[in-house]
C-alpha cells in the first residue's frame, strides 16, 4: 500500500475512534436530559393535582357558605310570610265575628232561651300578661251585663294595639238597625313588627271593612 494512502487510512482509523466516544457522551447526556424532562412533567402534574385539590375544597366551602346564608334567608322569609299571613287570617277572622255579632242582632236571635230576640257585640280586651281575645256576648246592654257565648284567642305572634294593653273596647248592634252605637275601629299588628297592622272599621252606619 502506498505509503500516503497508509497514512490517510490510520488518520481516518483516529479520527474515527475519537468520535465515537463524543457519540456516546452526547448519548448519555440526551438520556439524562430526557430523564430531567419526566421528572419534571411528574412534579408538574403533581404541583397541579394538589392545586386542583385545593381550590376544590375551597370551593366546597364557598359552597356551604352560599347554602347556609340562603337557609338563613328562606327561614326568616318563611317566618315573615308566616306571620303575614297569621294577621291576615286574624283580621279575617275577627270581620267575620263582628259581622255575625251584626246579623244574629238584626234576626234578634234569642242567645239566652228566654224567647226573647237579644242585642249582641263583640268584647275586645289587650291583655298585660295573657294572650289578646275578642269574645261574642249577648243579652246585655254593655259586656258586663251580658252573657259571653264564645271567645277568640288571636293567632301566634298576633296582638291587639287598638284597643291599647290592659284596655278594652265593645261593639254593641242595637237591635232595630244593626248599626254600633258610634263608628269604631280595631287595630291588630305582628308582635315583632308593631308597623305591620291591620285596622277593621265598623261605620256609623254599620258596615265592617278591613
Amino acid at each position: 500500500m502506498p505509503k500516503k494512502l497508509f497514512l490517510k487510512a490510520r488518520l481516518e482509523e483516529r479520527a474515527g475512534m475519537v468520535s465515537r466516544p463524543q457519540s456516546g457522551r452526547a448519548s448519555d447526556e440526551s438520556q439524562r436530559a430526557n430523564t430531567l424532562g419526566e421528572r419534571a412533567v411528574v412534579l408538574r402534574k403533581s404541583f397541579l393535582a394538589d392545586r386542583i385539590t385545593g381550590f376544590t375544597l375551597i370551593e366546597l366551602l364557598i359552597t356551604v357558605a352560599i347554602l347556609a346564608a340562603i337557609a338563613a334567608i328562606g327561614g326568616i322569609n318563611l317566618f315573615s310570610y308566616y306571620s303575614r299571613q297569621n294577621l291576615g287570617l286574624s283580621a279575617e277572622e275577627i270581620t267575620a265575628m263582628i259581622r255575625d255579632a251584626q246579623n244574629r242582632t238584626l234576626v234578634q236571635q234569642d242567645g239566652n232561651a228566654d224567647d226573647q230576640g237579644d242585642q249582641w257585640g263583640i268584647h275586645f280586651e289587650n291583655k298585660i300578661s295573657a294572650p289578646d281575645l275578642a269574645q261574642l256576648f249577648c243579652c246585655g246592654s254593655s259586656y258586663a251585663l251580658g252573657t259571653v257565648v264564645g271567645t277568640y284567642n288571636l293567632r301566634t305572634g298576633v296582638e291587639l294595639t287598638d284597643p291599647s294593653e290592659g284596655n278594652s273596647k265593645d261593639i254593641i248592634f242595637s237591635r232595630l238597625t244593626g248599626y254600633p252605637g258610634a263608628a269604631t275601629s280595631i287595630t291588630i299588628a305582628l308582635k315583632n313588627s308593631p308597623s305591620v297592622s291591620s285596622i277593621i272599621t265598623v261605620s256609623a252606619i254599620g258596615q265592617v271593612l278591613q
